[in-house]
């Protein structure tokens, strides 16, 4: 993995600029979850974090949400509670 920043001026112009640099976390977490299938442990852990930094974005987005036009009109479809979700539905039966 490279140490090298991976901002863009567009980015950096941005008033979303951490959630921009929490999706590359989650990015760069997914690759490794893809390095790591072979060993069942490393697969596990590092796809937890994947989940848990990915699941933190719609929070840092929902923090800005004054910096967005009409944020809750564009967020509101993209819910899905989880007891809608066949996942989770799966999980608890």
């Amino acid at each position: 993995m490279s140490s090298k920043p991976r901002h863009s001026k567009l980015e950096k112009s941005c008033p979303l600029e951490k959630t921009h640099t929490r999706l590359h976390h989650v990015h760069d977490a997914w690759h490794r979850v893809q390095q790591n299938y072979a060993d069942p442990d490393a697969f596990v852990a590092s796809i937890n974090e994947a989940l848990v930094t990915l699941r933190s974005v719609p929070f840092m987005l929902k923090k800005k949400r004054s910096l967005i036009p009409d944020f809750d009109a564009w967020y509101e479809p993209h819910i899905d509670p989880p007891s809608e979700s066949t996942i989770a539905r799966s999980d608890l039966a």
